[in-house]
């Protein structure tokens, strides 16, 4: 885009159990990088009111409040960025990065 964006980011990995996914990533980490630069990161949105009315505001799939799940928003300007989702502590599993523009 011309400008800023809002956007929500999401490493969903306990959720994805619901789905019959059963090497889920137990407890993922999401981190947002600008080159080298790390601007933001989350472990365990963990039901943040506010994170839960942007899910809503962006057409996300509700995540439990309980949820070990990593969710972020962040306003970036245009260019080049990377997203990290992992595993605490080394864990690995299946894991889903999602992208949303925060109308």
């Amino acid at each position: 885009g011309n400008g800023p964006k809002t956007l929500l980011i999401r490493g969903v990995g306990p959720t994805l159990r619901a789905f019959g996914v059963s090497d889920f990533l137990g407890d993922p980490v999401l981190r947002v990088f600008s080159g080298t630069s790390l601007l933001m990161e989350n472990d365990d949105w963990r039901g943040w009111s506010t994170m839960a009315h942007l899910h809503a505001r962006a057409g996300a799939l509700p995540l439990p409040a309980t949820s070990a799940d990593a969710s972020l928003a962040i306003t970036l300007s245009q260019g080049a960025y990377t997203i990290h989702v992992f595993g605490k502590g080394s864990t690995s599993g299946v894991a889903l990065a999602e992208l949303y523009e925060i109308p």
